[in-house]
């Protein structure tokens, strides 16, 4: 077979469509095992508004995220939208205005490791605790 046997009918050149800015949706990045403390995973959603929200979730290493959740991080805020990308066809420059970071520490293990790593605090005393 050749392509000249099958039936084709040219309507015109083909040209891309007009581009949309709309971006909402998620993503989802699967677990990753990089470092010695912890497995992870996160996802990316974006509203139909621009209203962001970025997930991490971390859990013991070496369990392919199978085991509990130890520390999960949420971020919150707005993606602005600021013109085309020269360098990217069909992309835009974007901002990521975060408004809010909640940190929520589930294990006595991840909250060990948290006030060792950043006691966060001038009075010496943890701004860390369990569940919240």
């Amino acid at each position: 077979l050749q392509l000249s046997d099958f039936p084709l009918d040219f309507q015109g050149d083909c040209t891309p469509g007009q581009f949309d800015n709309d971006y909402s949706g998620g993503w989802i990045r699967s677990c990753s095992g990089d470092n010695s403390i912890h497995d992870f995973r996160a996802s990316f959603d974006i509203s139909t508004n621009n209203n962001i929200n970025l997930t991490f979730q971390f859990s013991k290493a070496d369990k392919g995220c199978f085991s509990d959740e130890e520390i999960s991080i949420v971020q919150t805020g707005k993606m602005k939208l600021h013109g085309p990308a020269p360098q990217v066809p069909h992309a835009s420059q974007v901002e990521l205005d975060m408004s809010s970071v909640t940190i929520t520490v589930y294990t006595q293990d991840a909250l060990n490791s948290l006030n060792k790593q950043c006691p966060c605090s001038s009075t010496g005393t943890s701004i860390w605790t369990l569940n919240t």
